[in-house]
């Protein structure tokens, strides 16, 4: 929020401008550590406000919601990481630079008709994991057969 504050009236100044938030899945679904849950709801709830208030002033609010990445915070041999890639439907963790990636399309003018929106970079994992899951139950069970 304080950033936004920062940064909003330069850009009206300039008449145009992208303000990237980071978010997480945590703002997608359910998450066990509640402040974390809730902080992250929040920043979804602040940005797509912003980009209602901001967009008068030819600013663009959206919201990258990154998966499980491979940074030097996680143990990338550890259970937690190896469980997220499991159900990942993409099979991989992501890459810092894949973030950078999607920041740098919603900085440019190819997305200048996108505001307000989160974009979860996660392999598929908030959309598809759930439904990936049961598929496969159901075809190991013989109640889906793919033909």
């Amino acid at each position: 929020m304080l950033g936004m504050r920062a940064v909003a009236p330069l850009m009206k100044t300039s008449g145009h401008g992208s303000i990237i938030n980071i978010g997480s899945l945590a703002a997608m679904m359910g998450h066990p550590t509640t402040a974390y849950a809730a902080a992250k709801w929040g920043l979804r709830g602040l940005s797509k406000s912003a980009a209602l208030e901001l967009v008068d002033w030819g600013i663009r609010v959206n919201t990258i919601h990154p998966g499980i990445i491979r940074t030097p915070i996680i143990d990338v041999n550890g259970p937690l990481y190896k469980t997220f890639v499991k159900h990942t439907p993409l099979g991989r963790g992501g890459r810092p630079e894949e973030i950078a990636a999607t920041a740098l399309f919603l900085a440019s003018d190819d997305s200048s008709f996108i505001t307000g929106i989160d974009i979860p970079v996660d392999g598929g994992f908030s959309e598809l994991t759930a439904y990936r899951m049961l598929w496969k139950a159901s075809q190991a069970d013989g109640q889906i057969h793919r033909d």
